[in-house]
């Protein structure tokens, strides 16, 4: 027996140890030693218990010693009583739930939300993120730990009354003792109040197609509602901002609703995509706009501030949000607030050309030509897709594609046709090389 418990002392202090696991030794034994003192198994017991590791003692048949197997276990009532093999079972039963601290494992979480509600996209936090299934949102959780544990999302009422937020949601789970376990959630009922004939909604657009309907669809970056001059000329043409000079921004500002709204406040902010565009982190924003008084039903407006451009050429975007004591903002997300929009652009340089040099703003028939390089900066070679877009072309453009060092290396081409001199033409957007 004190050599048994000795090994198993070296066992818990070995490498073989997990860190952060229960640290317990388990001794199945008649309690009758064998070639050794009792002293010697109460000593071997002793350098366990004082490593912190908790001894359990099960005494097996009905001849154990059980004075000495109490004695040496970290406490009396550690030590176990089984007269036959077929005790153990309960007892090991018994144990598994005293030294598992987790008091769930393999947990899935199903939660089929009403129809009465929109689920609001990347709205999720907490232990886990779900896979999403139309209304149906699963999540996995490999254990819980003591305590709470939380998943949250939010969602969106489609329209006024009464209703359960969930069609059902349920959680099946390995309990303490290994059993498989299913808990059924209460559906919780919020009453959608505020609702009326009348309509508040002032609104930017994401998008030409755009009509302030939740969600905007695709592209949700190009909105019309946003341009800018290069002079304060009230111009409605957008012109790719000029590097380090002053520009104009203009933005257009719609009530959709029917019914007046008021003290419209209009925020405008830029920022460096390669730097990341978090909210508010990533936008900095500029000179403040003039409130707007009032804007009656179906009318529109447009503000416009002076912009001095960064002395940087590239791609920048711009980020409008609108918000009154009526409507306020909701989300910072394009595509789920209406009263959000932007726009990416280009940043070109300044002086501009000559006359009928090439350049990205000119309204002649002119060729514009953008070089760009693609590298790999991995240590294996790669495959790579390119897609070209374009957020607007006036009707007698033709954009082409010179593919350089890359001819012939494409699987298939989308949206392109190869030309006799090499060159692939764009037939329509996004044009994709595969």
């Amino acid at each position: 027996i004190d050599a048994g418990l000795n090994k198993a002392f070296e066992e818990m202090s070995g490498p073989r140890r997990v860190a952060g696991h229960t640290p317990a030794v388990l001794l199945l034994t008649d309690g009758n030693p064998e070639g050794a003192y009792a002293d010697s198994v109460r000593q071997a017991a002793q350098q366990i218990r004082d490593a912190g590791i908790q001894l359990y003692t099960i005494g097996l048949g009905s001849d154990a010693n059980a004075a000495l197997l109490r004695e040496i276990a970290t406490a009396p009532d550690h030590f176990y009583q089984s007269p036959t093999p077929t005790d153990l079972a309960a007892i090991y039963t018994r144990l598994a739930s005293e030294l598992r601290q987790v008091p769930a494992a393999n947990v899935n979480l199903a939660d089929t939300v009403s129809s009465q509600f929109d689920i609001v996209p990347n709205s999720f936090s907490g232990a886990a993120t779900p896979q999403v299934n139309g209304q149906s949102l699963a999540w996995f959780l490999p254990r819980l730990e003591n305590g709470v544990t939380e998943v949250s999302f939010r969602v969106k009422p489609k329209a006024c009354g009464t209703f359960g937020v969930n069609d059902s949601a349920a959680a099946s789970y390995d309990d303490n003792r290994g059993a498989r376990r299913t808990l059924t959630f209460p559906v919780p009922t919020v009453a959608v109040t505020g609702c009326s004939t009348d309509l508040t909604d002032v609104f930017i657009r994401d998008n030409p197609q755009d009509d302030g309907r939740i969600p905007s669809s695709i592209p949700w970056w190009e909105s019309p509602d946003i341009w800018v001059r290069h002079a304060n000329d009230g111009g409605t043409q957008h012109e790719n901002p000029q590097a380090g000079q002053r520009n104009t921004i203009y933005a257009r500002v719609t009530n959709r609703g029917t019914t007046t709204v008021t003290d419209i406040d209009v925020n405008i902010y830029f920022g460096n995509p390669s730097l990341g565009l978090d909210w508010p982190s990533g936008w900095t924003a500029l000179a403040p706009v003039p409130r707007i008084a009032s804007l009656a039903p179906g009318q529109s407006t447009i503000v416009a501030i002076p912009w001095d451009v960064p002395n940087l050429v590239g791609h920048w975007c711009l980020l409008v949000r609108l918000a009154a004591p009526q409507d306020p903002i909701g989300l910072n997300n394009a595509p789920w607030d209406n009263n959000v929009a932007q726009r990416n652009l280009h940043n070109i340089a300044f002086p501009q050309p000559q006359a009928g040099a090439c350049q990205l703003d000119d309204n002649g028939l002119q060729t514009d030509r953008i070089t760009f390089g693609v590298a790999n900066t991995l240590n294996t070679s790669s495959p790579v897709d390119l897609e070209i877009t374009l957020s607007s072309q006036a009707a007698h453009a033709e954009v082409h594609f010179e593919p350089g060092p890359l001819a012939g290396r494409w699987s298939s081409l989308d949206g392109l046709v190869q030309e006799p001199d090499g060159r692939l033409l764009v037939t329509r957007f996004p044009a994709r090389i595969y």
